[in-house]
């Protein structure tokens, strides 16, 4: 996908409806979802600074600062918690 964000890539977010406290707040990117088909957009795990928590965006949510973290600034002895909210589910294997 052309317009995919980098790992450790530092983004603002734009617009978050249900977390409306985080618009406009700058953070670094520690994951990017694998869609299972090209037409589902990837989502974004991103540390928020200041924040112990990594949430998901989707793509048009955040923007580029035209910045990179480093990987050693993203971690630290406790790994921070992940909380996805997806309009999804996929399952796998047999029902």
């Amino acid at each position: 996908m052309a317009d995919t964000l980098p790992f450790y890539g530092e983004v603002r977010v734009l617009r978050a409806s249900d977390r409306p406290a985080l618009e406009g707040r700058v953070g670094g990117i520690l994951g990017i979802t694998e869609p299972p088909d090209e037409a589902t957009p990837p989502a974004y795990a991103v540390l928020i600074d200041g924040e112990e928590e990594v949430y998901t965006f989707l793509r048009e949510e955040i923007e580029p600062t035209g910045h990179m973290r480093k990987q050693e600034d993203c971690y630290w002895r406790s790994s921070p918690t992940v909380r996805a909210s997806l309009s999804t589910t996929r399952v796998c294997g047999d029902a």
